[in-house]
């Protein structure tokens, strides 16, 4: 199965432009890019992020801190139709078509593997660093 990044009223997707400090160490550990913008990301931007098992899928959301989720929102409004890739540490995750502006600053990601989740989660929540990949 491919990885996704889906839009719903349960499954959001937000993303926006700017470029927000990283962590102490300044490491920009992810980016959301798309033909109008990017915005580079770091763990001080990140609100939350949780995996969820549902039948045999992992589901990893990550909830954005306000600043954060407006600028994903503002790119996502201009990149519908558009491909968004999402990476992590240099390393393409995911690149959905964007469908709709994502406003609430939450993501859901589905059908990666349970041993890339592991790693996504981890450096988001700033457990391990992109040095570590």
């Amino acid at each position: 199965m491919k990885p996704s990044l889906i839009s719903s009223t349960i499954f959001l997707m937000s993303f926006g432009v700017g470029i927000f400090q990283a962590n102490a160490s300044d490491e920009r550990i992810g980016i959301f890019s798309s033909p109008t913008g990017k915005l580079n990301f770091g763990v001080e931007d990140i609100q939350n992020a949780e995996v969820a098992e549902k039948e045999d899928n992992a589901i990893l959301t990550i909830y954005l801190h306000k600043k954060a989720s407006e600028a994903l929102g503002s790119l996502t409004e201009r990149s519908i139709s558009q491909r968004m890739t999402f990476a992590v540490c240099g390393e393409k995750i995911t690149d959905p078509v964007v469908r709709e502006p994502i406003l609430s600053g939450i993501l859901s990601f589905y059908g990666l593997p349970a041993d890339q989740i592991k790693k996504i989660l981890n450096t988001l929540k700033g457990n391990s660093s992109c040095s570590q990949w």
